[in-house]
């Protein structure tokens, strides 16, 4: 069942569907008679009151975040057919495009700042014991990197895992961490004009390696324009703007910023991992990680840390 099989659930909130368009399976966008909302069914209850207490200690300057709404009875999740819905508002404005934000050093340095913001902010929640806790060393070497080697058993990608994984375990045991938003995709971010007015999407928030965010925000950027030679070679710049921006508001160690590369490795084996039943995404995040290897000198002496 997609969620606009429940065009009538929405009225206990006092709304009028006037139009509903369907974003994925689990989310939509509707248009009431009080303005735009958006619909997403939940895994469960407890996890939509989880996100709740979240978001609730998130919201606010210098930060917007989208927030659940409530029914007029004060409730802010609805069942149906044993599925959880929550209702949240629309926050209206930009979602940029990769390419918006490799020609206007702009963006990459609003991102980085919000997102340190964020990460202050999430800091000082105290909700971290909710939140699954996750090793990035496990997540590859005991899952990642097992099922890659299922279907791309190669010489030459098995040496470089091998290579990698005592840098991957200190960073795992060494780094920061902290509760993280974890999908900081840069659609996940709504601007207005070079500012980012609103940040969406907290539902995998997760305890991890902080820098982890400023990674998944760079490589989803350059997913978008890999395939772009000249693009390609602007974004090691992104990812400077990116790492300057936050450190204005939340300095990173010489530590972390050394290891910007390890963990953009770390976060492009998952994708590897989840793709491997799609022969096409899994060679485009393959090329990736590849590429991001071999890169190695140039991504660190961007971001003004010389290869160790």
């Amino acid at each position: 069942m997609t969620v606009s099989d429940l065009i009538s659930i929405p009225e206990q909130w006092g709304l009028k569907v006037e139009e509903w368009t369907e974003l994925s399976p689990r989310v939509s966008l509707i248009k009431t008679n009080k303005g735009k909302y958006i619909i997403k069914k939940k895994e469960n209850l407890e996890n939509a009151q989880i996100e709740l207490a979240l978001l609730q200690k998130l919201n606010g300057e210098p930060i917007k975040i989208q927030m659940p709404i409530a029914s007029e009875t004060g409730e802010y999740s609805f069942t149906h057919n044993q599925n959880v819905f929550v209702v949240y508002e629309y926050i209206d404005g930009e979602i940029i495009h990769a390419k918006d934000g490799l020609e206007n050093s702009s963006i990459p340095n609003s991102l980085g700042e919000t997102i340190g913001f964020l990460h202050k902010k999430l800091n000082s929640t105290f909700l971290e014991d909710k939140f699954p806790k996750r090793d990035l060393h496990q997540i590859v070497y005991d899952w990642a990197f097992k099922e890659v080697m299922k279907v791309y058993k190669e010489p030459q990608l098995e040496n470089i895992y091998l290579s990698l994984e005592e840098d991957i375990l200190k960073i795992a045991r060494e780094l920061p961490k902290q509760l993280i938003h974890r999908d900081t995709h840069v659609t996940n971010f709504v601007f207005e004009g070079e500012q980012i007015k609103g940040v969406l999407d907290f539902e995998i928030a997760e305890v991890n390696v902080r820098i982890f965010d400023i990674c998944y925000c760079s490589t989803s950027v350059l997913s978008e324009v890999f395939g772009d030679d000249k693009l390609r070679q602007s974004w090691h710049e992104f990812i400077a703007q990116v790492v300057r921006g936050y450190s204005k508001v939340n300095p990173l160690s010489e530590s972390e910023v050394r290891s910007i590369w390890h963990v953009m490795l770390c976060i492009q084996s998952i994708f590897m991992a989840y793709f491997c039943n799609d022969p096409g995404l899994f060679e485009t995040n393959k090329r990736m990680f590849l590429w991001i290897y071999e890169n190695r000198d140039q991504i660190e002496n961007t971001v003004d840390v010389k290869s160790s």
